[in-house]
């Protein structure tokens, strides 16, 4: 999930670099084709797909990532949470913030992922992050009301913050942790 994350926010970032949109958008299409694959079934083809996945998310963060991995880190600094399993309980709430400045990139993204005009992209990456086990809510991952203020802090403070779509304050974070618990 990691990968389709920093594949996603590297789509999504405020940077301006199409070559860097393009092989997100590729990455994003090879995590979401396999990442079940990769964790269900140990499918070795699937994880190589996963593992260029992961490439195409790396060279395509030279454009920054956003608030799903700023707060994903700041809850790690104040949790000792594994950020790359909170990304899907955080991912809709993350994506209904910035909506505002990136609904005219849905279009791109639901293409890829093989969605209808009308699908909602947060519950279809959900859907797929609930199948390979991942928690849909913060709470479920063991994260508790009381580490929310500092980490939203962390997460206004991260470098993924400054390339996410929309200006994000520390209110901002701890508004989303908290409707993400």
């Amino acid at each position: 999930m990691d990968a389709l994350v920093h594949c996603l926010e590297a789509y999504l970032s405020s940077a301006y670099n199409p070559p860097a949109d393009g092989i997100a958008l590729e990455g994003l299409r090879r995590a979401a084709l396999n990442l079940e694959q990769a964790v269900g079934l140990g499918d070795l083809s699937a994880r190589r797909e996963l593992l260029a996945a992961a490439l195409n998310g790396g060279l395509a963060s030279q454009k920054g990532f956003g608030g799903i991995e700023a707060a994903a880190r700041g809850l790690e600094a104040e949790a000792g949470a594994r950020h790359g399993a909170l990304h899907a309980a955080l991912l809709p709430e993350v994506l209904a913030f910035n909506r505002p400045a990136i609904a005219g990139r849905f279009a791109a993204i639901r293409a890829v992922l093989g969605l209808g005009a009308n699908d909602d992209i947060a519950e279809a990456l959900t859907r797929l992050a609930e199948r390979v086990g991942l928690p849909s809510r913060l709470s479920e991952a063991g994260i508790s009301a009381r580490v929310l203020p500092g980490a939203a802090k962390g997460a206004a403070a991260d470098p993924a913050n400054r390339t996410n779509p929309r200006h994000a304050t520390h209110r901002d974070y701890q508004t989303i942790m908290e409707a993400a618990l």
